[in-house]
């Protein structure tokens, strides 16, 4: 274990050090970046270092399909480790500009020199603890519950702390029936051995993911861990002793994202419809007067289909769309009546049909399965809520 109590002492240290400049302090700046949570502790990041900038790219390599199949922590990660780097970097002179680059979808941070400011955050970061143990053994007084319960409150979420016994163990409860039923699926299973680090040798070697001794087990060696992992339980009792804290979205649980699904909804129209026509003006120019419109319009569908999975998801990631059912479907429908939209401006304004003519081709064979894949397009974002994508 010393090995292991040396790594950490290394890792986790404070402090800032000034006398740091150019590539050393920009190595430092990650060093407090990387400190930051991600799922199973996957780190699942990348950084470039620019003489003015660091991106923060995400690494595919290290996500977690079975938990997290829309990419979700991974993308919150980056945001994590986007703040740690921002902290750092006033502590040590430098103002950091957080943008979000598209094209890359990574987190490009602009430094540029200012005065030091060390604040209660950058002190914070070394401090963080992610563990089913306890964090220093003190119950939390009531001010610190009640500034615990204030920062974790917002419009769009409320913090609800829960310091009572009996509320304390019907929440456990629930936990324990979550936990039973993940360690009861195989793919979860799967996945949290590749994680899982059994003994401090692993855990020094990889310096990432869990260390089995956090969760309240015994380190063991690699071969045994892989074997009996669907046994261990982690331990959660011995932290509802204290109090727990939910966050609960404001308002009803289950109520509908309407701006993120609209902007969703839209984005992922514009993205389908700019293929789509590509493709259809090949379809149109190239194939139909070869075999015939309908066959053209059946080559043409799965194509476009993928396409929508495709851009569905992306959009589902780049919006942050969350996985329940009923915005799912609002993103859908938007994405439907944008789409008819275009549709029909492009078909009058553009190609100057009257708007019996464009109604008119729904009721021929190839208009009828166009139709039926524009209904499906508008299906594949509720579809995907209950789909886990690998």
């Amino acid at each position: 274990m010393r090995a292991y109590e040396a790594a950490v002492t290394t890792t986790w240290y404070g402090g800032h050090t000034l006398a740091k400049q150019g590539a050393a302090l920009h190595q430092e700046l990650v060093r407090y970046a990387i400190l930051a949570p991600s799922s199973h502790n996957t780190q699942c990041w990348k950084f470039a270092l620019e003489d003015q900038a660091i991106t923060i790219l995400p690494d595919l390599l290290r996500r977690c399909p079975a938990v997290d199949p829309d990419d979700h922590h991974v993308f919150v990660s980056l945001g994590c480790a986007a703040e740690n780097l921002n902290q750092a970097a006033l502590a040590h002179g430098l103002k950091a500009d957080v943008g979000f680059d598209n094209a890359q979808e990574a987190v490009r941070i602009a430094l540029a020199p200012t005065s030091e400011e060390i604040t209660s955050l950058f002190n914070a970061i070394p401090a963080r603890q992610c563990t089913r143990g306890d964090y220093d053994g003190k119950p939390l007084s009531n001010e610190e519950l009640r500034l615990l319960e204030r920062a974790g409150t917002s419009k769009a979420v409320r913090m609800l702390v829960l310091t009572e016994q009996v509320a304390m163990e019907r929440v456990l409860d629930y936990v324990v029936q979550a936990n039973t039923a993940q360690m009861a699926d195989s793919a979860f299973v799967k996945e949290l051995k590749t994680w899982i680090r059994f003994n401090a040798p692993d855990a020094v070697r990889t310096r990432d993911g869990l260390f089995s001794v956090a969760s309240g087990n015994p380190a063991i060696p690699t071969w045994l861990g892989n074997v009996e992992v669907g046994l261990v339980r982690p331990q959660f009792a011995a932290g509802l002793t204290r109090g727990i804290s939910l966050m609960l979205r404001a308002g009803s649980p289950r109520c509908i994202d309407w701006r993120v699904a609209t902007q969703a909804g839209i984005a992922y129209t514009l993205g389908v419809f700019i293929i789509a026509f590509a493709v259809g003006t090949i379809r149109v120019t190239l194939i139909a007067p070869r075999f015939g419109s309908l066959l053209a319009v059946l080559l043409e569908a799965p194509i476009i289909l993928a396409v929508s999975w495709r851009v569905s998801r992306w959009c589902n990631r780049r919006f942050s769309v969350n996985r329940e059912p009923r915005t799912r479907a609002m993103m859908g429908a938007v994405a439907f009546t944008v789409l008819m939209m275009l549709e029909l401006g492009v078909s009058v304004l553009i190609f100057g049909e009257t708007f019996g003519h464009y109604f008119a081709k729904y009721a021929l064979p190839p208009g009828f399965i166009g139709l039926a894949m524009q209904v499906c397009f508008a299906f594949i974002p509720w579809i995907q809520c209950h789909v886990r994508e690998t």
